[in-house]
């Protein structure tokens, strides 16, 4: 009787245990999300007493690591700035960190072809520029500034930093001084009309680059993006139609291998995927989408190279390094166009494992190429590559014209779920009466999909029901836009029951039980 009874015992355990194990999920998520989990922690250990990271460029790689934490908090649908937010304070230290490095100066009109172009949205004729050490990295720092502090999510939060040129103002009204400086210091001539050079370039040409340049639109795009992502601000009409010319102009057009890329200085000299994500990026931001020849050219040219076994032009060598730099500006642009796949190739699924395996033991990444030339390399230190590498991962990117909130939301299965998407053309105005079709792209509910026509807020709202535990991803899209991705978690609220695996194996027990007990009384 003893062995009997422990003998049910064991069987009650067995299935017990069973019951409770999990389904099986997919493995990629679940590493992308430990390596960002992982990277996360470890840049929060890198922070320097005064709120800054690194020892060079300080501002752009504080301006980075902000960003990464920001991003993270809002994609758990949080503030950063939220005492429970476990990396709160980095935030608040970083941000008043760059504030610290905050200039201004006096800006004003700009003459394009005979055209009077006024720079100063506000009318405040004043400027907001940063920079560490180097002025020469003027447009770098700045660009990077603008996105750590419209990302932030709290545009009425005032700045309190004594002995800042900026202190007491709001973060709005210093994004948007910041976004008139950019404007005002736009190329306004020669051969790099409509880029940005190191510096600022007041009524005057011709340099620029399109590293600068890249470094500059990002930032632009998170200050006009709206809401969590960006503080809604208005973009200089003119920057569109100036930068327009420049696309044109660093887009390689010779006949061969570098056709449709992006150039550095000149169009079809250095052309790397680097800078061609620049590119792609640019055209999103002047309203391109995968229709346009120029995003096909430039898509074409990425392909030709995605698999190039090198760090110039392409982004992997092979080794224990990726180019994460070149991972971060090519997932910006393809993620602004909604692009998925490239001639085939998931470009994340590629970037997601190379970068996952590359990842240190305590959570950070090796040192990388800042940039390479003709096999050369100049290395960046574990700081800006971990920053790199994490944005990439985390699809850090604002969304432009076409935004989709809430970005996380989590219901019980059974429940309806509500998405609004918002239309807005480059001014900033609502653009009312499209049709914006939202389509669940991935997850237990794939294949979804429903449209609604914007109104005079050019908002447009779609709801559905969850029928099925799981985390779905939707994006939404219209007037040749696609919106950001947002996510939605579906639980199933019930009493625990016994897995498929654990009520066969409680059968087959049972019997043997039931055998063991015959031949007792046989005995």
């Amino acid at each position: 009787m003893k062995e009997i009874t422990a003998f049910l015992l064991v069987t009650i355990m067995i299935a017990s245990a069973l019951a409770v194990i999990p389904a099986a999920q997919a493995a990629t998520p679940d590493e992308i999300s430990n390596a960002i989990n992982k990277g996360v922690a470890w840049l929060a250990t890198q922070q320097n007493a005064d709120g800054s990271w690194g020892t060079e460029d300080r501002v752009a790689r504080t301006a980075l690591a902000v960003l990464k934490f920001e991003t993270h908090a809002t994609l758990q649908g949080k503030s950063p700035f939220d005492p429970d937010y476990p990396y709160h304070e980095q935030v608040e230290k970083g941000l008043n960190f760059i504030f610290t490095k905050a200039r201004i100066t006096n800006i004003g009109n700009q003459t394009h072809d005979g055209i009077v172009d006024n720079p100063d949205t506000n009318g405040n004729g004043t400027g907001v520029y940063f920079y560490d050490t180097w002025s020469s990295h003027t447009m770098y720092e700045t660009g990077i500034a603008l996105m750590a502090i419209a990302a932030s999510n709290a545009p009425d939060r005032v700045v309190n930093v004594s002995g800042s040129p900026v202190n007491g103002w709001t973060y709005k009204d210093v994004a948007q001084d910041t976004v008139d400086y950019l404007a005002w210091g736009q190329t306004d001539s020669g051969y790099g009309r409509g880029g940005w050079n190191y510096y600022a370039m007041n009524n005057a040409g011709s340099r620029s680059d399109n590293s600068n340049t890249g470094w500059v639109v990002l930032g632009l795009g998170y200050a006009e993006a709206a809401p969590p992502w960006g503080f809604g601000l208005t973009i200089p009409e003119f920057v569109r139609r100036e930068l327009n010319i420049y696309i044109d102009y660093i887009q390689c057009k010779t006949p061969g291998t570098n056709y449709g890329g992006s150039g550095y200085e000149r169009p079809c000299i250095w052309v790397n995927i680097l800078k061609t994500g620049n590119l792609l990026y640019e055209m999103a931001f002047v309203g391109d989408n995968v229709s346009t020849q120029r995003v096909k050219d430039a898509l074409n040219y990425t392909a030709r190279h995605w698999n190039d076994t090198n760090m110039d032009p392409g982004w992997k060598d092979g080794d224990t390094t990726s180019h994460y730099q070149a991972t971060y500006t090519m997932m910006k642009g393809l993620e602004a166009l909604g692009i998925n796949t490239i001639d085939g190739i998931d470009w994340f699924d590629d970037f997601s494992d190379e970068i996952v395996a590359e990842q240190n033991a305590d959570g950070s990444w090796p040192t990388c190429p800042c940039y390479c030339s003709d096999g050369w390399c100049r290395w960046c230190d574990s700081i800006i590559c971990t920053e790199w590498a994490l944005l990439t991962l985390q699809r850090a990117v604002p969304p432009l014209f076409l935004s989709l909130t809430p970005l996380n939301d989590t219901n019980p299965v059974g429940s309806s779920h509500t998405l609004t998407a918002k239309l807005v053309d480059a001014a900033g105005n609502p653009i009312p009466g499209e049709t914006i079709t939202f389509t669940v792209i991935d997850g237990p509910h794939a294949g979804t999909t429903g449209t609604a026509v914007t109104d005079a807020n050019g908002e447009a709202t779609w709801s559905y029901t969850g029928t099925n535990e799981g985390k779905d991803t939707i994006v939404a899209t219209g007037a040749g836009k696609t919106s950001n991705k947002a996510y939605k978690i579906w639980q199933k609220i019930s009493v625990p029951e016994f897995t498929t695996i654990a009520i066969p194996v409680a059968g087959i027990l049972g019997m043997v039980l039931l055998i063991s007990l015959r031949r007792r009384k046989e005995e």
